[in-house]
């Protein structure tokens, strides 16, 4: 009785796909992520920035920094996709 080698699969010599930028993915109907598409961040962005910069401290020397309230918090915030790239665009004014 004769045996067969199994078929050999080559090694991929390819870095890990995880090193790869991210594309950007849009909806349903944009196939491949190539039309403009843009979506609202701006309510993730204002609690982001709330509780980031209330909980800001710094100590130089015998001082400390420490932002207790923000009064005034205006803006918007974007996410767009265009040919698989996130473009990431914000103006806010304290």
């Amino acid at each position: 009785m004769k045996v067969t080698e199994a078929a050999r699969v080559p090694i991929s010599t390819n870095p890990v796909a995880a090193n790869k930028p991210i594309a950007g993915t849009g909806s349903v109907w944009n196939t491949g992520s190539y039309h403009w598409e843009e979506k609202s961040v701006g309510v993730w962005a204002n609690d982001t920035l709330r509780a980031t910069i209330s909980s800001f401290k710094h100590t130089m020397n015998d001082a400390t920094l420490s932002i207790s309230e923000i009064v005034k918090l205006d803006g918007e915030a974007s996410m767009c996709i265009r040919k698989g790239k996130k473009i990431i665009s914000f103006d806010y004014n304290m």
